[in-house]
């Protein structure tokens, strides 16, 4: 198929705000020409920019393009990121600095920071709120933690931030009873394995974060990144949640972002530039300076997952090395039925029917 006419096809659908069908195009443009010339992801890649956010298509995660992907990516020779267009990649805003927030529950900068961390569990209502200790002060979710250092003056406990918060308490106080959840705890047994941080530039990974996202290319629902610690040590994260971190990170006044890794079931920790070991919490005694903690998520590697690699400050390509084989009289079955659905996506008028018939087909390539 004429690549040109496609892509004309696509623009013109989008102009008209004809989003199912330009979706299609795109689809058409995915498998007849990328799947024959992965350059050509460039192109795809700005062609989906095109569409409106929520009109995007994400390569890992819908039918139609997942169940090709493997067999386009395998042939990549670089990271994902390096076929985004230039002009495509999106910039970064300005965010307002907070590093000199004050702990007070009326301090604008201290909201702006702990906003994003607030949790929505109304079973457990303490991590819908604010934890002001003589420790600092702790905001969670239960996947993510912000610990900030400065105490709060008088009195203490868990404060409600949100309208949602404030409709489940029982007093007209805006403080919560129930007891806060500890997470020093997750230092006190051991911290020998936060041996070796990696430093990263905080607004570079913010864009990595912010591109992956908007043009969706972080693979499956939770939209999965991973962190490179070297060859040996690859975890997955949540890149929606990675966002967060890095942005509260700049906030704070961290031009460099390190990062503490132990294992996958262990927090990931995010810190200052100037943070050491034994800022850690041991025991009773409180974290020195600020810190973020991030649970990793469990997952397995998917071949063209966007991947930033710590070691070398820059994005990674994996290879994918699994190799199957089919026997030819099985190659030449599966051939020939695509060649039966091909006759008939090229009788059909209606697109609906047509973008059936090409995810049928894309699902039977994927045996070659």
């Amino acid at each position: 198929m004429n690549k040109h006419k496609i892509f004309d096809e696509f623009k013109k659908l989008v102009e008209q705000k004809s989003y199912t069908d330009a979706q299609v195009q795109l689809m058409i443009y995915w498998r007849e020409i990328v799947g024959k010339d992965v350059q050509e992801l460039s192109t795809w890649i700005y062609m989906n920019s095109l569409l409106p956010k929520s009109k995007r298509a994400s390569i890992f995660e819908e039918e139609s393009f997942k169940n090709t992907h493997i067999g386009i990516f395998s042939k990549l020779k670089l990271p994902i990121w390096s076929y985004i267009p230039k002009h495509v990649l999106k910039q970064l805003g300005r965010l307002k600095d907070a590093s000199n927030y004050q702990p007070n529950p009326e301090d604008d900068s201290l909201k702006s920071l702990i906003t994003p961390f607030l949790g929505n569990d109304t079973l457990y209502l303490p991590t819908m709120g604010v934890n002001f200790s003589k420790e600092g002060i702790v905001v969670t979710d239960k996947i993510a933690l912000l610990y900030l250092h400065k105490v709060k003056k008088g009195e203490k406990g868990t404060y409600c931030f949100t309208k949602k918060c404030f409709d489940q308490l029982v007093s007209s106080e805006n403080k919560i009873e129930q007891r806060y959840p500890d997470f020093q705890h997750l230092f006190a047994n051991n911290i020998k394995g936060y041996n070796t941080p990696r430093t990263v530039d905080t607004d570079q990974a913010r864009l990595f974060m912010k591109n992956i996202l908007e043009l969706k290319i972080a693979p499956f629902d939770n939209h999965v990144s991973m962190l490179a610690f070297g060859e040996k040590k690859i975890l997955f994260a949540d890149a929606k949640r990675l966002e967060i971190v890095f942005n509260t990170a700049r906030k704070l006044g961290w031009d460099k972002t390190k990062i503490w890794y132990k294992g996958q079931t262990d927090p990931i920790v995010f810190t200052s530039e100037n943070f050491t070991k034994s800022d850690f919490p041991v025991g009773d005694k409180k974290p020195k300076k600020d810190m973020i903690l991030l649970m990793p998520v469990v997952n397995e590697f998917t071949v063209g997952m966007p991947v930033f690699d710590l070691e070398e400050k820059k994005m990674m390509h994996i290879k994918d090395d699994r190799k199957e084989t089919l026997k030819e009289s099985d190659k030449s079955e599966i051939q020939e039925a695509i060649t039966a659905l091909k006759t008939l996506h090229s009788v059909t008028d209606s697109y609906g029917e047509k973008a059936k018939v090409l995810e049928a087909i894309e699902a039977i390539e994927i045996l070659l």
